[in-house]
């Protein structure tokens, strides 16, 4: 914010026959603010703009702060109203319940209207190639003189607000409010706005843009900022080249061991004493553990074991029989014996 008169907002006007009452109360009190009111900055009153399609939009207003960039919609009442003034976010405007006598051509809602000039403002930079950061909407609302109105609270799509300017103070105070924000536009970016705008007619010099507070070249913030709701000039959204993402280092992976192939047997390494194929027999399992002299003993304790009791079933049959036949032939000796 300036402290002298060489920082007042420089305005242009592209046809003054065409302004409204309201319009008109607009550029003077634009140019009224020196001394201890001063802001800095340009606007471009009562101007078209390329619109979609190729249609122009009529703007009432486009002004370049160094902090900001905000597109303004004016409204005035074509008869005196009191009352409470409210703005839902669909639908006409009212006062105290009756349709808000506005000074309108176009839609019975200024905030519609203006969010369609708004995106044309911002599309017809970025379609040049300037970056517009955040482009805020601003209704200035102006109630018949001596009329007694109200602003009731409303809910506003994100960067856009409403300022009842029964005078200029409330108008004032928004700007104020916009010059506490980081700076965006220098001198080279308005020029290359107007440009954009196909304003080029009504462009100042850089002498004057530099009169009038707009900085020779700013440092913009590399990091994108977002703009809070309903607040003007706030945080701006910016377009920055994503940073590559480096993966962290992390420590070499050791290759999986290969396992060893198991020792074979020697029955099975071998080779057989003759052209035949000798038979390998079926090594038991080995228990964890158990010495493997340990499993052959006992393999041999269980095979004399079997072989004894076979034997001692053979001696059993045996002299069973041997009693048998003889009891058969001589009756008499089983007695005697």
């Amino acid at each position: 914010m300036g402290t002298g008169e060489g920082t007042r907002v420089l305005v242009r006007v592209q046809n003054e026959a065409g302004l409204s009452g309201a319009e008109r109360r607009l550029v003077e009190w634009l140019g009224s603010w020196v001394d201890r009111y001063a802001l800095p900055g340009v606007a471009m009153v009562n101007c078209n703009v390329p619109g979609p399609n190729g249609a122009a939009r009529q703007v009432d207003a486009v002004i370049w702060s160094p902090h900001g960039c905000v597109v303004v919609e004016v409204k005035g009442f074509t008869r005196r109203q009191d009352g409470v003034l409210r703005v839902p976010l669909n639908g006409g405007w009212t006062v105290d319940g009756h349709p808000a006598a506005l000074h309108t051509s176009g839609e019975a809602n200024p905030v519609e209207q203006l969010r369609t000039n708004l995106y044309a403002v911002k599309n017809g930079l970025e379609t040049a190639g300037v970056d517009p950061g955040f482009v805020s909407g601003l209704v200035v609302v102006l109630p018949a003189r001596g009329a007694r109105l109200d602003l009731a609270g409303a809910v506003l799509p994100t960067g856009i607000e409403v300022v009842l300017a029964d005078g200029q103070k409330p108008l004032r105070r928004y700007f104020h409010q916009l010059a506490k924000h980081r700076a965006f536009w220098a001198a080279d970016d308005v020029a290359a706005a107007f440009t954009a705008l196909d304003l080029g007619g009504f462009l100042p010099e850089r002498a004057e843009l530099l009169a009038h507070g707009i900085p020779d070249r700013i440092t913009r913030d590399p990091q994108p900022r977002t703009a809070a709701p309903n607040n003007p000039g706030g945080k701006r959204f910016r377009r920055t080249s994503p940073t590559p993402v480096t993966p962290p280092r992390s420590a070499p992976t050791k290759p999986p061991k290969t396992p060893k192939p198991p020792k074979l047997s020697r029955s099975a390494t071998a080779r057989p004493r003759s052209g035949r194929a000798r038979r390998s027999r079926a090594t038991p399992p080995r228990h964890q553990g158990t010495p493997a002299w340990s499993v052959r003993l006992k393999s041999d304790a269980a095979r004399t074991a079997l072989i004894t009791l076979l034997a001692l079933v053979a001696l059993a049959g045996a002299v069973w029989l041997l009693l048998t036949v003889r009891a058969t032939f001589h009756p008499g000796a089983l007695n005697a014996w």
